[in-house]
């Protein structure tokens, strides 16, 4: 079974067929045979983590040989009953899996973990440390209107024994609708009416730098707010995007990709699938090296636009040479689109399965 990557990102690509030639692009493709069923990668302090189905695994930047593996499925002391959720910090790596966070060196030994007293859907959003605090994106029954309740995910700040202390974001619909409700064995499902479903998503996302908080939220235009470990508002960055209009090719590919799953005929009584007339000002969220990064859904040659700002907001370079597609497509389980690459030294770091060779290979796209 393919992983969350692969589901979302990943097969699609490689089903394609498409790939970047190097001498031309600049890019490296480096085949990884040791890597089996990979959830997503960090890049961080000479070495590549990348989480599996089953362990974690190290790999040297320099040369991209595999230098380690640990943690192990399971419920013991550093081990994940799910696929775990990496991110990097400066004194620890953290592993978001189900019902704690587990604390290893960068070097894989497992220092500690802590147990979370409520249950957290960290596939997209992980739990993170932020000072004293923890932030993250629960879901959450919210009053939309007076006698309207919905699911929503909630951005929400958290004191170190994990009680919710401040809301920093405002709801947004689950990235994958709730399914029917059950019916009874042997009996016809009951007719409801269809719900209207924004095939273009909302995209909110978050990373921690420097003790702070950096919300980017496409609802508002192009914008990221920036806020202490405490909660507090300190800014909000914004920049001007000039407004694309949807085309019917996209509408036409995106409700293609749709119909080729498999539990197409469940989401098709379901579901009106709708259309924005205007794609959001960015589809994707990164900071990193003390740099913002905005993927935009302008494109020129098959690559898309990079918006680089510094920590401020200026605007330090606009680059056509992001080399993933934006994919919306309903899946079972669904990680952020920003979850599956990491951005490095102004580089690209994905992984795309080669069906051909039978193994997975490390793609490195520099940003020009």
């Amino acid at each position: 079974m393919l992983s969350i990557l692969s589901l979302t990102v990943i097969l699609p690509l490689a089903r394609t067929g498409e790939t970047f030639a190097s001498e031309e692009r600049e890019t490296q493709v480096i085949p990884m045979p040791d890597v089996i069923e990979p959830v997503t990668l960090v890049v961080y302090n000479g070495k590549i983590i990348i989480p599996e189905a089953t362990h974690i695994s190290i790999f040297s930047l320099e040369d991209f040989r595999l230098v380690k593996k640990f943690g192990n499925r399971g419920d013991g002391p550093g081990e994940f009953r799910y696929p775990p959720h990496i991110t990097a910090f400066p004194d620890y790596l953290l592993a978001n899996s189900s019902g704690k966070l587990i604390y290893y060196s960068h070097d894989g030994d497992f220092i500690r973990e802590t147990k979370l007293p409520f249950s957290y859907n960290y596939e997209a959003w992980p739990l993170l440390p932020v000072g004293d605090n923890y932030v993250g994106f629960p879901m959450e029954i919210e009053r939309i209107n007076p006698g309207e309740l919905k699911l929503r995910h909630v951005g929400r700040l958290y004191d170190p024994d994990f009680k919710p202390v401040k809301m920093i974001c405002t709801g947004i619909p689950p990235l994958v609708p709730p399914p029917p409700p059950p019916t009874q064995e042997g009996s016809q499902p009951r007719p409801t009416p269809k719900q209207d479903f924004e095939t273009i998503p909302e995209y909110v996302d978050y990373a921690i730098a420097g003790e702070k908080i950096f919300v980017a939220d496409n609802r508002k235009g192009m914008s990221v707010a920036v806020y202490d470990w405490k909660g507090n508002l300190l800014k909000e960055i914004e920049n001007e995007q000039k407004a694309l209009r949807v085309p019917q090719e996209y509408k036409e590919a995106c409700m293609e990709r749709l119909r080729e799953q498999p539990n197409w005929e469940s989401l098709d009584r379901q579901f009106n699938f709708k259309f924005r007339e205007y794609f959001p000002a960015f589809f994707s969220f990164k900071v990193r090296d003390n740099k913002i990064y905005l993927t935009t859904y302008a494109k020129e040659e098959e690559k898309y636009e990079v918006v680089i700002m510094d920590l401020e907001g200026r605007i330090l370079k606009r680059s056509f040479s992001f080399p993933l597609p934006p994919y919306q497509d309903v899946t079972y389980r669904f990680t952020l689109f920003s979850n599956a690459y990491e951005i490095f030294d102004d580089k690209v770091y994905y992984l795309a399965y080669n069906y051909d060779a039978d193994i997975y290979e490390l793609h490195i796209v520099p940003i020009t």
